[in-house]
């Protein structure tokens, strides 16, 4: 196993990952002892191998795991979308023995919009004993989270710091990415010429680095735009089109980041009521109440409509499969697969053998019931994720109180 273990490494450093997979696959089809089961997890995560790692240590984590085999353990179930058992499983590490798992828990917590919950973590892990590169990640998302929970004075020193350390030791991704947090800061403080030339400065630090950096800095050039003009045609323009951008692109969250801008600087009920209905996070949802200037009462039930004219009275789908109501939770980001069986089987631990067989056959079953009602809806799979989508002219009730449930990224 050894053997195997330091091929994998060779494969990995000369960026043979396709090689790498194969050697992999074909060890996790053999029993694992345990002795090596913790570096063969990790690579099998480092190759997104993630549903091979989780099976990797799967065995071990009744037996009394490490604090590593925990981390480990969490890092794929949340890349896999089971988030809350991640988190579940990251508070039980020690941070004394594993720091890295307060870093981990606070960046999952992020993809849930979890800021607040995230922050804590984050202070910790700062003043612990880590690399000085951990600590700045650390440090960036800290003042990420500041920012959309509008602590911005606390911000500020922060970026400073973090401009200054990043500038100095020139790393440009990390550079260009606190430029985009300055820029931000500023435009929630309406200083918008400031914002202007962070938003340069980061478009120059980006200019040799391929990625989806200067996508964000397109979206935060069109969001400015509309908060510093507010809701002239070219502004509008330029986040509706920027929005479709992002969907096709399956940036569901840069989506709804649009529509929470658009609604709030158009006052546009209808648009708030959309973004908070079809957002499954509480701490975004307050937020949404605390921003919206307009009506901001609940009615007891949201009429989504999926496709057709709206000509059809909506439908009631609480006596369909409990799974039709969690497919109808969030309207931007489909859940995958882990999420689901979470949402399904909320006291059941994933398996990465039986989880999925048992939610693809939840799958099946209410697809099948769509159509014994003639239900002109169905369920999208695609690239892990699940979305509920109409055959034809169809629109469904959601009652006030779905969507409260988490989902993952």
């Amino acid at each position: 196993m050894k053997k195997t273990i330091h091929k994998v490494n060779e494969c990995i450093r000369a960026g043979r990952l396709v090689k790498a997979r194969e050697i992999l696959v074909k060890v996790g089809q053999k029993k694992i002892p345990r002795r090596v089961a913790l570096p063969l997890a990790a690579l099998a995560r480092q190759t997104r191998l993630l549903e091979l790692s989780i099976a990797i240590l799967h065995p071990w984590m009744d037996s009394e795991p490490s604090e590593a085999e925990k981390f480990e353990y969490a890092s794929s179930l949340a890349g896999i979308g089971a988030t809350d058992e991640a988190i579940a499983i990251l508070e039980r590490v020690d941070p004394q023995v594993f720091p890295a798992a307060l870093l981990l828990n606070a960046l999952t917590r992020a993809t849930q919009w979890d800021y607040s919950g995230a922050i804590p973590s984050l202070k910790k892990f700062v003043g612990m004993t880590v690399s000085s590169q951990q600590k700045m990640v650390a440090k960036l998302n800290l003042a990420a989270a500041l920012i959309f929970e509008a602590r911005l004075e606390e911000a500020s020193p922060l970026l400073d710091e973090l401009l200054e350390k990043t500038a100095e030791k020139k790393l440009a991704t990390l550079y260009g990415t606190v430029l985009e947090l300055c820029a931000q800061h500023a435009i929630f403080r309406a200083r918008w010429k400031e914002a202007e030339k962070f938003l340069r400065k980061a478009e120059t630090a980006f200019e040799k680095i391929t990625g989806t950096e200067f996508f964000f800095i397109r979206k935060w050039k069109a969001l400015l735009m509309l908060l510093r003009d507010g809701p002239t045609s070219e502004a509008l323009e330029g986040v509706r089109a920027f929005r479709l951008e992002a969907i096709s692109r399956s940036h569901w969250e840069t989506a709804r980041t649009c529509d929470r801008f658009l609604a709030i600087v158009c006052e546009d009920r209808a648009l708030w009521l959309y973004l908070y209905f079809g957002s499954p996070f509480k701490s975004l949802r307050n937020k949404l109440v605390a921003e919206f200037k307009g009506d901001k009462s609940i009615p007891r039930e949201y009429v989504w409509h999926l496709g057709g004219e709206n000509r059809a009275p909506a439908l009631r789908l609480n006596k369909a499969p409990m799974l039709a109501s969690f497919l109808c939770r969030d309207f931007y980001r489909p859940p995958r697969l882990a999420s689901l069986h979470h949402l399904l089987y909320p006291e059941e631990p994933y398996h990465p053998r039986l989880s999925p067989i048992k939610t693809k056959r939840a799958i099946v079953a209410l697809m099948r019931w769509f159509s014994k009602q003639r239900l002109p809806l169905a369920i999208h799979a695609q690239a892990g994720r699940y979305r509920l989508e109409a055959t034809g002219n169809c629109s469904i009730r959601i009652p006030s109180e779905a969507g409260t449930d988490k989902l993952a990224a």
